[in-house]
C-alpha cells in the first residue's frame, strides 16, 4: 500500500513539471519578443534623388562611324599644278640624260659599252620622252586656276604680262621665255635627227649645236621658275646636272681640238 502511494505521488510530481514546461516556454518567447522590441531600431529611409531613367538613357547604342572619302587630287584645282610640277622635274632629268648621252656619243666613249645602233635608239627614246613631258608641263598649266596660262603665252616668249614672282624671287616672264626657247630648241633637234638622212652631216651637226644653249635654257628655266628650287634635293639635282654636262662639254671641246690638230698635222 505504501508502495502504491509512493508511485502515485511520484507520477503527480512528473505531471506537474510536465505541465510547467509550456508555460516556461511561452514566458521565454514573450520575454524574447519584448527584448527584440526594445533593441530593434528601424533604419531611416533614404530617398533616391537620382533622376528616373528614361528609355533613351537605358539604350546605349554605339555611335555610327562616319567615313569621309578622300577624293585625292582628281577633280581638285591642285591637280594641274602637281602634273606640271612633276612633269617639269621628270623632263629635266631626262634632258640631262639626253645631253650626257649625246656628249658621250660624240666622244665615242660610250661605244665600248653599247653598240652604236642601240645607243642611238636609246638616245632617240629619251629625247622623245623628254619632249612629251615638256608638252605635258606647259599644257597642264593651261588648266591651272591660279596661274591661268594662255596658249599664246605658252608659245610666244615674253607675251605673258602678269606680274608673278617665283619661289626664288625671279620674274616669271623671263623664266617662261627661257623655257619656251628651250622647248623650240629641243623640238628642232629631235625633228632634224628624224630627218637626218635628208640633209648633209655638216648641216645636221651645225643645227645640233643648238643643244648646248637649249640645255642651259632649260636649266635656267627650272631654277628661276621651279617651286622646289629651294629644296636641297632639287639644288643637288641642278648642281649635279650642270657640273656633269659642263665637264662633258669641256671633254668634247678637248677631243674636237685634238682631232683638228691631228688632221692639220697630217695635211702638213
Amino acid at each position: 500500500m505504501s508502495g502504491t502511494r509512493s508511485k502515485i505521488f511520484f507520477l503527480i510530481i512528473i505531471l506537474f513539471f510536465a505541465a510547467q514546461i509550456p508555460l516556461v516556454k511561452a514566458e521565454d518567447e514573450q520575454s524574447d519578443a519584448e527584448e527584440s522590441e526594445e533593441i530593434f531600431v528601424p533604419a531611416p529611409t533614404i530617398r533616391d534623388l537620382s533622376p528616373t531613367p528614361t528609355p533613351a538613357d537605358t539604350y546605349t547604342a554605339e555611335p555610327a562611324e562616319t567615313t569621309i572619302e578622300n577624293p585625292g587630287l582628281i577633280g581638285t584645282p591642285q591637280l594641274a599644278w602637281y602634273i606640271s610640277r612633276a612633269s617639269g622635274i621628270a623632263a629635266f632629268i631626262l634632258l640631262t640624260i639626253v645631253a650626257i648621252n649625246g656628249l658621250l656619243m660624240s666622244t665615242r666613249l660610250v661605244a665600248t659599252f653599247l653598240p652604236p645602233p642601240m645607243n642611238y635608239e636609246m638616245h632617240r627614246f629619251f629625247s622623245w620622252s623628254a619632249l612629251t613631258l615638256v608638252v605635258a608641263h606647259f599644257v597642264s598649266l593651261l588648266f591651272d586656276p591660279y596661274f591661268q596660262l594662255r596658249l599664246g603665252e605658252a608659245l610666244i616668249p615674253f607675251l605673258i604680262s602678269r606680274d608673278y614672282a617665283s619661289a626664288l624671287g625671279f620674274d616669271f616672264r623671263w623664266a617662261v621665255a627661257l623655257g619656251i626657247l628651250a622647248f623650240y630648241g629641243i623640238t628642232v633637234l629631235i625633228l632634224t635627227s628624224e630627218f637626218r638622212k635628208q640633209m648633209s652631216f655638216k648641216t645636221w651637226r651645225t643645227i645640233h649645236y643648238v643643244s648646248f644653249p637649249a640645255y642651259f635654257f632649260f636649266l635656267a628655266h627650272g631654277i628661276m621658275s621651279g617651286t622646289d628650287s629651294k629644296e636641297w634635293w632639287m639644288i643637288w639635282l641642278y648642281g649635279f646636272s650642270a657640273l656633269l654636262v659642263t665637264l662633258l662639254v669641256l671633254v668634247r671641246v678637248f677631243y674636237t681640238i685634238k682631232a683638228r690638230l691631228s688632221k692639220a698635222r697630217l695635211q702638213s
